[in-house]
């Protein structure tokens, strides 16, 4: 099976319109980020850095939202 990506956990959870499964689409997307940072910290561009960086920033706005 291939591996989910935090990209494609992203788009799931930037993309979830039921609000009862929003909260853990956020924290897997969320999850997902700091793994792949973590993982990869050393090797990372300025630009996935920054894409990273703007991606945990929307999904803390849409927790916000949710709450």
């Amino acid at each position: 099976m291939a591996e989910v990506g935090w990209q494609d956990m992203y788009k799931i959870a930037v993309l979830e319109s039921d609000p009862s499964l929003l909260q853990e689409r956020i924290d897997s997307a969320r999850d997902a980020i700091h793994q792949h940072l973590t993982l990869h910290r050393h090797a990372l561009s300025k630009r996935e850095s920054d894409d990273l960086n703007n991606g945990l920033r929307i999904l803390m706005l849409l927790r916000g939202r949710a709450l």
